[in-house]
């Protein structure tokens, strides 16, 4: 396989998604000169993936989700999106793969709801809290200002069924607007964004078809918050 150009590999995991695109993309062209490939990972805004080519180059862009993701289904994804891209027909067991990997991601009865998770439609300042001001505190704390910084926002309308979620699909941490209020501690607050936060942190464990996501990590990691207890005896006063 003859190659036009490189990409400048930040690590090996960069470059060895870049040999496996560039594979990919071969197997479904037929060509035996593979274009310079760029991979990104950004934060969901419309699409899972897409791929574009332009004069001798070949753009893929991935939601930040298959950062995690097992090589097969990165492969998958490649497939798929590099299929359409080269009108191409791939086998839908490719399509199947990647869509059962991103079913895994929150466990039932937590999947994501457009009426709930807009991240460009959600404000991050509330009446009475500033959600990226507490992340980035709660970053520097806990995380050694480390974490990538997620969409953020509060609940357009008060939710009953949790007082907080993260989606890795959108990455995006949307949190109960309930608990923006002025008779809301300020820990009760920080407790439940920082439960989230570990979310991206610690990404949920696939075991067979079982999702573990509050694993022991998960609860070790989660007890370094102070007064965590108190937090949840708050919360719990606060109602379902």
């Amino acid at each position: 396989m003859q190659v036009e150009g490189s990409v400048p590999a930040t690590s090996s995991v960069q470059e060895n998604l870049v040999h496996l695109c560039q594979r990919v993309y071969q197997e479904l062209s037929g060509a035996s000169v593979v274009p310079l490939v760029s991979v990104e990972f950004r934060p969901y805004r419309s699409s899972l993936a897409v791929a574009s080519r332009r004069a001798q180059a070949l753009q893929v862009r991935l939601a930040e989700v298959f950062r995690q993701a097992p090589p097969r289904v990165v492969e998958a994804v490649l497939y798929v999106v590099l299929g359409k891209l080269l009108k191409r027909p791939v086998s839908p067991a490719y399509r199947k793969q990647y869509l059962a990997f991103l079913r895994t991601l929150e466990p039932a009865g937590m999947r994501t709801h457009s009426s709930t998770v807009r991240p460009h439609q959600v404000r991050w300042k509330g009446r009475w809290f500033d959600l990226r001001a507490l992340f980035d505190e709660l970053n520097r704390r806990f995380f050694d200002g480390r974490l990538p910084k997620p969409w953020l926002g509060w609940s357009r309308w008060p939710l009953r069924s949790h007082w907080g979620r993260y989606d890795p699909v959108r990455h995006a941490i949307i949190l109960n607007s309930r608990l923006d209020r002025p008779d809301v501690p300020r820990l009760v607050v920080e407790y439940v964004l920082f439960h989230e936060m570990l979310h991206i942190a610690l990404p949920t464990q696939t075991l067979g078809h079982r999702c573990d996501v509050h694993n022991s990590a998960f609860r070790a990691f989660e007890r370094k918050f102070p007064a965590a207890d108190r937090a949840r005896q708050l919360l719990a006063s606060l109602g379902p």
